[in-house]
Parts: structure tokens; C-alpha cells; sequence
């Protein structure tokens, strides 16, 4: 409970706000700025040049993962004043953040029209086996995707699921073949982007209780 007292034009403030982090800790350990957009997406795009002579297969299964380990989940608290029919009144608002990386990997099928084998090796690197596939074969783009992400604002705490590929979703992939031509050798570009979703944070919204009839006059708020 944050000790209050009246200031000027009866605006409830803290009694000594430079100790009001000793009794109010911020979770976090570093402040940063909690902004009110919480669409929860992060989207990625990623290039990859497919080679002279081999063709993007757009009959098989693209391949994509990801790792949402690196993610770290933030519940930082800060005072604000909020406006009331009393006044302005100062009181602890939690804002709920997910913060860090997702390491991922974008695999996409191609076919050659000539040769193509599967071969197995050794701990020396020697061939042991080398049997004909299908001539199906996957090239890759990489990469880390920056997250700093608002869940959501809450007078109450809330709380933030475990971050992990059951609620860290990818939910949108496409792509995009162009050709391109570069000193006379045409190739073709794949442009491959997506969407992950970030899950919902938890927040035990609490509702004011009604009112009760008036007893005392209207200006009941402005003590001394």
C-alpha cells in the first residue's frame, strides 16, 4: 500500500517519492519504456538465391524452426498518475513485457535436373554409401529476430505463460519468386516472410465496487 499524502490543489501524491522504489520494487532489474501497442507479432523476411540450373520446388513443405528459449519474460512497475472524480491519484501500474531473441531457420525444397545422390561418411570424411535420391534437396536463410515486445498494462501484477513453442506461434509464412538477372546469368531469388505470435499475458482485472449513497457532502475528498 503506497503511503499517500494531499499536495498542492489536493492531488494525492506519495509522501517521499525517492523512497517509494524501496517499498514498490520494479520486477525488472533495468527500467524501459511500456509503451500501450500490444499487437504481440514479430515478423521476419529472409532472402535466398537459388542456383543456375536448379528449380524451387513449390509442391513440397517448406521447413521452418525456430527457438524461443533466448526470450526473457519482463514485469516492470512504475507510478502514474491517474485521474479520478477526486483528482488526480498516484498508483502503481505493471506492465508486462517479453524481451530477447528467436534464433531461426527457413529451409526450402529444390530440385536439380541432373545429378543428385545421398551419401553417407565415416569419422574420416570417407564415403561409405552413395545411393540416388529423388534430386530433392533444401537451401536455407537464418537468422535472430529482435524482440521487445509490450503484453499488456494492468494496475494488478499480471503474469506471463512460459515462453515456449506451444504459445510462441508461427502463424503466417509465404513467399515470393522473382527472377533476377546479373551479368547476363539469370537466377531467381526466394523472398520468404512470416509472423510469430507472442502469447497474451494473464491479468486479474479487478472492477471497482459500486457505489455507495452519498452520506457526506461533495467535498468529502478535499482533507487537510
Amino acid at each position: 500500500m503506497i503511503d499517500l499524502k494531499y499536495g498542492e490543489g489536493n492531488v494525492l501524491i506519495p509522501k517521499n517519492i525517492t523512497d517509494s522504489s524501496d517499498e514498490n520494487s520494479v520486477l525488472s532489474n533495468e527500467v524501459r519504456q511500456c509503451t500501450d501497442e500490444t499487437d504481440k507479432l514479430v515478423k521476419f523476411c529472409c532472402t535466398i538465391d537459388i542456383p543456375k540450373c536448379f528449380t524451387f520446388k513449390k509442391n513440397e513443405p517448406i521447413k521452418f524452426f525456430y527457438d524461443p528459449t533466448c526470450l526473457k519474460p519482463v514485469i516492470q512497475s512504475q507510478l502514474e498518475c491517474i485521474p479520478s472524480e477526486c483528482g488526480p491519484v498516484w498508483a502503481n501500474c505493471y506492465c508486462a513485457q517479453i524481451l530477447g531473441c528467436i534464433p531461426y531457420l527457413v529451409n526450402v525444397p529444390v530440385e536439380v535436373k541432373e545429378c543428385g545422390v545421398d551419401v553417407i561418411t565415416n569419422e574420416a570424411n570417407c564415403i561409405v554409401t552413395q545411393t540416388k535420391n529423388n534430386k530433392v534437396g533444401y537451401i536455407c536463410c537464418k537468422g535472430d529476430l529482435c524482440v521487445d515486445e509490450t503484453l499488456g498494462k494492468s494496475t494488478t501484477p499480471p503474469t506471463i505463460p512460459n515462453l515456449n513453442c506451444d504459445n510462441v506461434k508461427l502463424i503466417e509464412l509465404g513467399y515470393n519468386d522473382t527472377p533476377v538477372n546479373v551479368c547476363n546469368n539469370n537466377c531467381r531469388t526466394l523472398i520468404v516472410s512470416g509472423t510469430l505470435q507472442l502469447p497474451d499475458a494473464i491479468i486479474n482485472k479487478q472492477e471497482c465496487p459500486p457505489k455507495q449513497p452519498q452520506t457526506t457532502p461533495s467535498n468529502c475528498c478535499a482533507y487537510n
